[in-house]
């Protein structure tokens, strides 16, 4: 069992409002593990999938939209079902002061 790990960036100012974005899936095994972190490139977003081998290496691909409203972005997935949704929270480091 491996661990693939794959990002994609949401980015608003190159592609279209309803633009899908795809993300290979060649070369996953049923045993592995995918773990999709989706960014933004300019606002604080970050949502992180994990799927299942088995799920996703039937396909070539899969796809997500991202739905932008007032203050929140959505993600529909396509082509795999959602496993699970990873809550991570980022903590900046502080670097320490030298004496």
């Amino acid at each position: 069992m491996s661990i693939i790990f794959k990002t994609r960036t949401i980015r608003p100012s190159t592609r279209g409002e309803n633009a899908k974005y795809k993300i290979s899936t060649k070369g996953i095994t049923s045993d592995d593990v995918l773990h999709l972190m989706i960014k933004h490139e300019s606002k604080k977003f970050v949502k992180t999938y994990l799927f299942e081998g088995k799920d996703v290496a039937k396909n070539d691909n899969l796809f997500f939209t991202a739905i932008e409203k007032e203050n929140t972005i959505d993600i529909a997935l396509s082509g795999v079902p959602k496993w699970g949704e990873l809550k991570i929270t980022f903590i900046p480091a502080k670097a320490k002061k030298q004496k």
